[in-house]
C-alpha cells in the first residue's frame, strides 16, 4: 500500500472510531441519532409532536458520597416509592418513551426496590442505562444487572481507585459481560493524572466502550483537557477510548426548549424538569446545587397532557445550556418546508 492510500486508509479508521463515541454523547454535540429514529422523524415533520424518547429518572437524593463538585450538593433528602416508579414505567409505555436514564440527585443503587423498579421497566420494554457512583455495584442484582443496555461508573480525583472500589467493578464484570460499560471521571483544575490512567487503563483492559473525562462544571474555565491528553499519551496510554469534554462552551438557553419534551428529567421530588442540566443551568447555580423549584414543569403525572399540547419549557431563563445542538435542530424540524422533494 503507498503512503497515500495508507494515510486514506488511517483517516477512515480515526473517523470511524470517533463516529462510535459520538454513540455515547448527547451534551455539545450535533445530535445525530435524531435522524435514525424514524418514529421520531415521521412525528416530528408530520404530526408535530416531539415524542420523549428518552426520560431521566433521578429515583432517590440518598447518596453515600460528598463530592464537592455535585451538582446537586444541597440536595432535599427525598425519595420516589416503588409505586410511582411503577406509575412512570406505565406512563412512559402509553408514551412510547424508548429508554431510561436512571440517574441521580444522589446515588440510585442506594434505592431500598432500585432491582424491583429497573426489572419492571425492563419487561416493559424499555431500555435502561444506569449512572452509578460504582461503590454499591452489589446492590445491582445478578439477575438484573446482565438486562442494562449500559451501565456509566462515575469517578473523580476525590476518589481512590482501591481494592474496595476494584471489588465492586469486579463483581459487575462478571455478572454484566454482555452490558455496555464506560467511567465518566470528572476532572478537576488539580487534576491527579495517576487516577486518571489507572482509570483509562482500567477501561482499555476491561474493553469499556469509552472513558467521558469531563471538566468539573463549575470550573470549567480552569481545567486543561488538552494537557490532560498530551500527559496520557507521554505516559504511553492509550487514549481511543476516551472522550475529553472541557464544557468550556455553551450557550443560552431556547425559548422553544424542544429538549424538555424530548428528554425530560422526572427528579426524586416527583417533579418534570425540562433537562438533567437544571442544577447548573440558572445564574446562581453555582450556590444553589439542587433541582430549583423554579425550573418545575409539573408533577410527572403532568407529562402526558404536557406532550399532547406541546407545553415546551421556556428555556430563556437558563443562562447555561449544553443542548443549544439539539434545540435548534428539533426547532429547523418543526418547520412545515414546501418543495421538500427537491433536496
Amino acid at each position: 500500500m503507498d503512503l497515500d492510500n495508507k494515510n486514506k486508509e488511517e483517516g477512515k479508521e480515526k473517523s470511524t472510531e470517533e463516529n462510535e463515541l459520538l454513540s455515547f454523547q448527547a451534551a455539545n454535540i450535533m445530535p445525530w441519532k435524531l435522524f435514525q429514529d424514524m418514529d421520531l422523524m415521521r412525528s416530528i415533520c408530520f404530526d408535530k409532536i416531539v415524542l420523549p424518547r428518552h426520560l431521566q429518572i433521578a429515583p432517590t437524593s440518598a447518596c453515600n458520597l460528598n463530592c464537592p463538585f455535585c451538582s446537586c450538593k444541597y440536595r432535599a433528602k427525598t425519595v420516589l416509592p416503588l409505586s410511582d416508579l411503577k406509575a412512570i414505567v406505565d406512563m412512559s409505555v402509553y408514551l412510547k418513551v424508548a429508554g431510561f436514564t436512571v440517574t441521580g440527585d444522589g446515588e440510585p443503587l442506594l434505592h431500598p426496590k432500585i432491582n424491583e423498579f429497573l426489572l419492571y421497566a425492563i419487561v416493559h420494554g424499555i431500555k435502561i442505562g444506569l449512572v452509578t457512583n460504582g461503590t454499591k455495584l452489589r446492590n445491582l442484582s445478578a439477575a438484573v444487572a446482565p438486562l442494562l443496555t449500559w451501565i456509566r461508573i462515575s469517578f473523580s480525583d476525590f476518589r481512590e481507585f482501591d481494592s474496595a472500589f476494584t471489588d465492586q467493578l469486579q463483581y459487575l464484570y462478571e455478572v454484566g459481560k454482555s452490558v455496555d460499560m464506560a467511567f465518566s471521571y470528572v476532572v478537576s483544575p488539580q487534576y491527579c493524572l495517576e487516577k486518571i490512567a489507572q482509570v483509562v487503563s482500567y477501561a482499555n483492559s476491561h474493553n469499556f466502550t469509552h472513558v467521558r473525562l469531563v471538566a468539573d462544571l463549575y470550573q470549567t474555565e480552569k481545567v486543561n483537557m488538552n494537557r490532560v491528553r498530551t500527559e496520557l499519551n507521554n505516559l504511553g496510554i492509550d487514549v481511543s477510548r476516551c472522550i475529553f469534554q472541557d464544557r468550556a462552551e455553551w450557550t443560552t438557553g431556547a425559548k422553544k426548549c424542544w429538549i424538555s419534551l424530548l428528554k425530560p428529567t422526572i427528579a426524586s421530588d416527583g417533579y418534570l424538569y425540562p433537562c438533567c442540566g437544571v442544577q447548573y443551568a440558572l445564574a446562581d447555580g453555582d450556590k444553589q446545587r439542587m433541582f430549583p423549584p423554579e425550573m418545575r414543569m409539573g408533577r410527572y403525572t403532568e407529562l402526558p397532557s404536557i406532550i399532547q399540547k406541546q407545553k415546551h419549557f421556556d428555556g430563556s431563563v437558563c443562562v447555561k445550556c449544553y443542548y443549544d445542538n439539539y434545540n435548534s435542530v428539533l426547532s429547523n424540524l418543526l418547520v412545515t418546508y414546501h418543495h421538500r422533494e427537491f433536496v
